[in-house]
């Protein structure tokens, strides 16, 4: 096995419930033009989730299919209903220059339904502005207009400018992070966001965290057993 179930999930972690209260619609309803908008963002090429959708049959969608989108979304919270998009599917690919053969020479990658995609991306870019003035300048990763040069050159120039002014002895060290967002605790993050961020956008994140399931595809075939993670 390339790796377990611990892998993608950790007891210590508390499982993050549905929304819980009174069925009630979002004060702010998700419209065809955000679904619209989101869809032709999505990148062309990618493989499809369990559901078999790829991005350009939504990119190539007549204007129906985003008012039945957007229609669907809100009535999932206007009634709590079960939405069935967060269910992953986990395959292996090789590492590029690996030989085949050992585990440890494949990645994993879980692939998510589009439909869950766009929902992720118009919460995300309604939270952006808010997430924005939290996140200190000092982190670059996953933010738009910024990139990992930014902080390589602000390291270089902060060197610089210390050894030219002061004797001293730098020392640099560097610490991988590779799988540091592989891990997010995220009844913590919903602790975080809860003073950031209105209850509605609240209510669509905790319904993209919660019961999320792994599927294993094996041998070209989706294991019968999937799993809950919590990661």
């Amino acid at each position: 096995m390339l790796s377990s179930e611990d892998d993608f999930r950790d007891e210590d972690y508390e499982e993050i419930e549905p929304f819980k209260g009174e069925p009630r619609p979002l004060s702010k309803i998700i419209t065809s033009n955000e679904v619209r908008e989101y869809i032709n963002k999505l990148n062309n090429g990618r493989a499809p989730g369990k559901d078999n959708i790829c991005n350009e049959y939504l990119k190539h969608a007549p204007p129906v299919i985003d008012e039945q989108i957007a229609n669907i979304f809100n009535k999932t919270f206007e009634s709590h209903e079960h939405l069935g998009i967060n269910e992953g599917l986990l395959i292996t690919i090789p590492k590029p220059g690996k030989p085949k053969g050992p585990p440890s020479n494949l990645r994993p990658i879980t692939l998510l339904n589009s439909v869950r995609k766009v929902l992720s991306t118009i919460v995300l870019n309604r939270i952006r502005p808010r997430v924005e003035k939290y996140v200190s300048n000092s982190q670059s990763g996953f933010r738009p207009n910024r990139s990992t040069s930014d902080v390589v050159w602000a390291h270089r120039w902060i060197t610089a400018k210390v050894l030219n002014a002061t004797d001293v002895k730098v020392n640099i060290t560097g610490i991988d992070m590779s799988a540091a967002f592989d891990t997010i605790n995220r009844t913590k993050l919903l602790e975080i966001l809860r003073d950031i961020i209105d209850e509605d956008e609240l209510r669509i994140i905790r319904f993209l965290l919660s019961e999320t399931t792994i599927d294993v595809k094996i041998n070209g075939a989706n294991d019968p057993m999937p799993f809950t993670t919590f990661l």
